[in-house]
């Protein structure tokens, strides 16, 4: 039996909570209740390659291997002890997804949307290292969908007596039935939204965190939603001006722009120009500076300060964001910071790599390349529940100008 809470906080009282769930879940009377069970529905379950699906090669090692999957979920009985049915549909070319391309997202988008009308929610399982990468970009492009899309996989193949995969697989289904109409990753007892998660171990089975945001659900003897932080109750919030196009009515795949180039450049204590200077001579569309701290730069690096003017003046969009896990980007406090803000550099705020990568990517396909000033709004602004800009400018902000204020009277 698994219980679920929704609650709007994790403080919580279990008396209370006990006595809500059990009308719900064990009530023979209410037969309204029983026909609207959460454990009904179509699944549609996409899976892209990944550990999850892979068997042992004597010459290559773990490789991903097509029938695998469906053998294995169709042998856990899901679809009788949950009372759904659900699809199993594969990509053409499974991959391990540290090859994973932009190519390969947008197959994985177009199997969704021809999909949407069928089924009541989505689960794609895909490989670990890039998944984060493809919970953004899912977030972005289908941030106008009502529907759950969910995005899983494993650290052990399923096939292994000891694996995570099966707890995975049969939590993304129960969590999928629940109605949470955003793109979340489910993996190791965790819920998180998709962009705000990264990849936090290469090693444990709780591998993704939202360093930032935190779990918008935990699964354990009970399943914990936090109501506060679902994206479903604050979308409005993030209504913008003009709006962005639709998809597919405003915008369809046969725009898609295959030319979109992003580079990123993690700084380091020297030689930050060279590398820069050679992103630059390719000519694309953003360059994103892995910088230090709460985004600052070796700003006394006169090449490499002329370089970043030069990216800008050449209509390129420089974002800056943070080699730090946790906190977030604001370039009004340090001088490293603010003579970049100065030459037209952007802040990323408390968005994830993955997030920043995947959101200018979006940008640039709905809206086209050449709209800069427009891509540059839109990239400041909230617009799929990706970014709190509050917690940066306004907590760390009073945080830093009361330590400035303490530092000064000394």
């Amino acid at each position: 039996m698994i219980y679920i809470y929704m609650r709007k906080s994790k403080t919580k009282s279990k008396s209370k909570s006990k006595s809500k769930s059990k009308p719900k879940t064990r009530s023979k009377k209410n037969k309204k209740s029983k026909k609207k069970s959460r454990s009904s529905g179509k699944v549609y379950i996409l899976y892209t390659g990944g550990t999850i699906g892979m068997l042992h090669d004597k010459k290559k090692g773990l490789v991903p291997v097509k029938g695998t999957l469906n053998k294995l979920v169709n042998n856990m009985d899901i679809d009788k002890r949950l009372k759904i049915t659900y699809h199993i549909d594969v990509t053409k070319e499974l991959i391990d997804s540290s090859n994973l391309q932009i190519g390969d997202m947008k197959i994985i988008l177009e199997k969704l949307f021809a999909n949407y009308s069928k089924y009541d929610s989505f689960i794609v399982i895909h490989g670990t290292d890039t998944l984060a990468y493809t919970a953004s970009m899912l977030s972005f492009f289908l941030k106008d969908w009502n529907k759950p899309v969910i995005i899983t996989g494993s650290q052990i193949p399923l096939f292994e007596f000891r694996n995570d995969a099966t707890r995975n697989i049969i939590d993304s289904v129960i969590v999928s039935l629940m109605r949470i109409n955003e793109v979340m990753i489910v993996f190791g007892g965790k819920i998180l939204r998709g962009n705000r998660s990264t990849k936090y171990s290469s090693t444990d089975f709780v591998a993704y965190k939202s360093p930032n945001y935190g779990p918008i659900g935990e699964i354990g003897v009970y399943l914990n939603i936090f109501k506060n932080k679902l994206l479903q109750d604050k979308i409005q919030r993030y209504n913008v001006y003009p709006p962005l196009p639709r998809i597919p009515s405003n915008w369809d795949f046969s725009k898609w722009n295959k030319e979109v180039k992003i580079y990123t450049l993690t700084l380091s204590p020297e030689q930050n120009a060279t590398p820069l200077e050679a992103m630059i001579a390719l000519n694309p569309q953003a360059i994103i500076l892995r910088t230090y701290g709460i985004g600052n730069a070796p700003v006394s690096d006169k090449k490499f300060m002329d370089a970043v003017e030069m990216a800008v003046r050449q209509n390129i969009i420089v974002v800056n964001t943070t080699q730090c896990v946790n906190g977030g980007v604001n370039m009004t406090f340090y001088n490293t910071g603010k003579a970049l803000k100065k030459t037209g550099v952007i802040s990323s705020f408390d968005m994830t790599p993955e997030t920043v990568y995947m959101k200018l990517f979006y940008l640039f396909q709905v809206l086209g390349c050449n709209n800069v000033p427009l891509i540059k709004k839109y990239f400041k602004t909230n617009i799929a529940g990706e970014m709190t800009i509050d917690k940066t400018s306004v907590h760390i902000g009073s945080y830093l100008k009361s330590y400035f204020k303490g530092y000064q009277e000394l």
